[in-house]
């Protein structure tokens, strides 16, 4: 019997769970990569990884799945709407592919995307991937690494703004280009994460030949072991499968303002604050700043109330001032500052500026006002 599994809402929070389903691709394009999908109950993740092999877009955000007898049909629905059918193949002499020579011990599935078809390899076991990989000499690595363009580089610089008092982070650095561009050019500080020591390698040789070897740490570890306290700007080249598990991990670890640039991947439910494509439409660069969380009942001495339900950086805010109660959706958080400016009737006009538990509203001409939290009343980011 088919099951069926609905789609996450855009405003659902994404669970970490151990999937239903998890296969790892062997690319037929880059040797010995693998690519990892992941299928949950209620949401899809890593799909683009793998329809890039087709040179076709899809997001998994609003994907379902559903398992009709041996055959796993994805369907999705951004940027255009298709349709994703893995099925197992019992018969090897079918495989045309790169590692014909090769005679892997993995099984063989059909990827058809439209009336596109590819035969290619999968294990659904992190065990045998790794070992293959060994064999091979090969790292186990969740991202291809590929060069990050000049025009991508502008944008997120563009975007950012470093100085000579930031610290950026790259997540997943390769090179680590980005960040020896950013010391040249503004005196930024660097720290890079990759997995292969020969792109670390390059990018310390890299860092030495422009004279900013001193600005620039480069590290052979996995960025999910990275402290981002100290960041500032965070660049990522990453998948939507990696920018979801980062997520909790931005949210707990950088300080509200920090800076977010990301080529290609967005964060699921987490609106952009701007987005630019690049002139040939084949790349975007999505930009976040991360948000204070203003959420909560919040009191001023002469008895006005703040009452803010906030979704990442937007906060629908209720306030009851002079007697009257008023109603504004779709406020907007930059950093540690909420502009109050969209309540109607002109009550409480200016800038809501965050400090710990306290709250300071700034208005041009106008006596400043403080309001305190209520101890309990804070939520918790829902990612």
């Amino acid at each position: 019997m088919a099951s069926c599994h609905r789609p996450v809402k855009e405003s659902a929070a994404i669970t970490l769970d151990t999937p239903r389903k998890g296969y790892w691709f062997l690319s037929e394009k880059f040797s010995y990569q693998f690519m990892r999908v992941e299928l949950y109950d209620n949401h899809i993740e890593g799909l683009p990884s793998l329809t890039m092999e087709f040179r076709i877009k899809a997001e998994s955000l609003g994907a379902t799945w559903k398992e009709d007898g041996n055959k796993v049909i994805i369907r999705y629905l951004k940027p255009e709407a298709g349709t994703v059918t893995l099925t197992p193949i019992a018969d090897k002499k079918t495989y045309n592919g790169r590692y014909l020579r090769d005679a892997l011990a993995l099984p063989i599935v059909e990827v058809r995307i439209g009336k596109q078809v590819k035969i290619m390899h999968y294990t659904e076991s992190d065990t045998v991937m790794e070992r293959l990989l060994r064999a091979k000499n090969k790292l186990k690595l969740d991202v291809v690494w590929g060069a990050t363009p000049v025009e991508v580089m502008q944008t997120m610089f563009a975007f950012t703004h470093p100085t000579a008092q930031d610290t950026m982070f790259d997540l997943g650095c390769g090179d680590a280009r980005i960040l020896v561009a950013a010391a040249k050019r503004f005196g930024t500080r660097g720290v890079g994460y990759d997995l292969d020591p020969q792109l670390i390698q390059r990018g310390n040789a890299a860092a030495k030949a422009q004279g900013v070897a001193p600005l620039i740490t480069l590290k052979t570890e996995n960025l999910f072991a990275a402290d981002l306290s100290p960041a500032t700007i965070v660049a990522i080249y990453l998948s939507d499968r990696i920018n979801s598990k980062l997520k909790p991990k931005f949210f707990r670890e950088l300080k509200p303002g920090t800076r977010i640039v990301s080529h290609n991947w967005h964060m699921g439910d987490w609106q952009a604050d701007d987005r630019k494509f690049m002139s040939d439409r084949s790349r975007v660069v999505y930009y976040y700043v991360m948000p204070a969380n203003f959420s909560g009942v919040w009191q001023s001495a002469d008895g006005t109330t703040l009452r803010l339900k906030q979704h990442y950086q937007m906060v629908d805010a209720e306030v009851v001032h002079a007697g009257k109660t008023l109603k504004a959706d779709g406020l907007k958080v930059v950093g540690q500052r909420l502009e109050l400016s969209a309540i109607p009737n002109g009550a409480l006009q200016g800038t809501l500026e965050m400090t710990g538990q306290t709250a300071t509203l700034k208005h041009k001409g106008s006596v400043a006002m403080e309001f305190q939290r209520q101890a309990g009343t804070e939520e918790p980011f829902a990612l």
